[in-house]
């Protein structure tokens, strides 16, 4: 549009609208960018609680598998 314009771009209304308009759009992805860096952020927090529980629920898995070689009960 600005290639297109002819005399002065401060006279045209419609390039101005269309300016402001992609300034609202920038905006709003700029904001929820920033959301979804935080909704990011607390998922990964949330995660790290978790941890702690896999690991133990790994030891536990693979110790009653181990029972298997001592007796087929298991």
């Amino acid at each position: 549009m600005l290639s297109e314009t002819t005399g002065s771009l401060i006279d045209d209304d419609h390039l101005i609208k269309a300016l402001q308009n992609s300034k609202e759009v920038e905006e709003d992805i700029k904001t929820q960018m920033e959301n979804s860096v935080t909704a990011m952020r607390k998922a990964l927090a949330a995660r790290e609680n978790y941890r702690p529980l896999a690991s133990i629920a790994s030891k536990i898995f693979f110790i009653v598998y181990a029972f298997s070689s001592l007796d087929n009960m298991y």
